[in-house]
């Protein structure tokens, strides 16, 4: 479809993020003294709500800029076919009689980070975005397919949104407003999507432009830490 709609696998992979990701941020938030199962689903509820809003800013800002450069952007969750080199290490694979696909590694290792970290360590790439390039939308460029550069620049666009609407959240609680979780989720968001592993967004840009790649790197991480020394300066 040449629009920013999801389609229904775009819909599921989207879900199951928002879910994964508001679990994941109100992973220490269900109960103070002891367990509390009510407090700790209201939580992850509120959380999830803000992974919603997150979520999608990040992924309708990549869809738009990629309508710009006439393609399109697909949301799925983050998962492999190949875990190492040969053909044994290839899906699908057969495992105690149950045909595995894929290995789903956007939902594996935030659960297995969270788990053994006691909720400490965040891993939030859970999801990742794929371009494909209907002729109809390239027709009248100069270049059939879309460049390494083009793709940079789209694939900037979402960790781009993320620290935007972190900074935004940031200045207005300075205003005394409480946006601790929008701001430390978009955050999150950023960061991650920039790391250079496969099909993350930090690949692409790192493979068109080091120099783009470092510098917006370093820039969201300074970010971060200012906000950090904000808060600290605040308190």
């Amino acid at each position: 479809m040449s629009n920013t709609n999801f389609s229904r696998l775009e819909v599921k992979a989207l879900v199951v993020s928002i879910i994964l990701l508001g679990f994941l941020f109100s992973f220490k938030q269900w109960g103070t003294d002891k367990f509390n199962f009510l407090t700790g689903l209201g939580n992850w509820i509120r959380a999830s709500l803000v992974a919603a809003v997150s979520l999608l800013i990040h992924v309708v800002t990549k869809k738009m800029i990629a309508l710009k450069y006439g393609t399109e952007l697909e949301y799925q969750i983050w998962k492999i076919k190949r875990f190492w080199f040969g053909e044994s290490s290839v899906f699908p694979k057969k495992i105690f009689g149950i045909q595995i696909n894929y290995l789903a590694l956007g939902i594996i290792l935030p659960l297995i980070f969270i788990f053994i970290s006691n909720g400490k360590l965040i891993f939030a790439g859970i999801g990742i975005t794929i371009l494909s390039t209907p002729t109809v939308l390239r027709f009248g460029r100069k270049f059939k397919h879309i460049s390494e550069f083009e793709t940079a620049i789209i694939s900037l666009a979402g960790p781009l949104a993320s620290l935007i609407l972190a900074m935004l959240f940031k200045i207005a609680s300075l205003s005394g407003f409480t946006f601790d979780l929008f701001i430390k989720m978009n955050f999150y968001l950023a960061f991650f999507t920039m790391l250079p592993l496969p099909n993350f967004d930090g690949i692409k840009i790192f493979f068109a432009s080091r120099f783009l790649y470092l510098l917006t790197f370093a820039f969201i991480i300074i970010a971060i830490i200012l906000s950090q020394y904000i808060n600290t300066a605040s308190t």
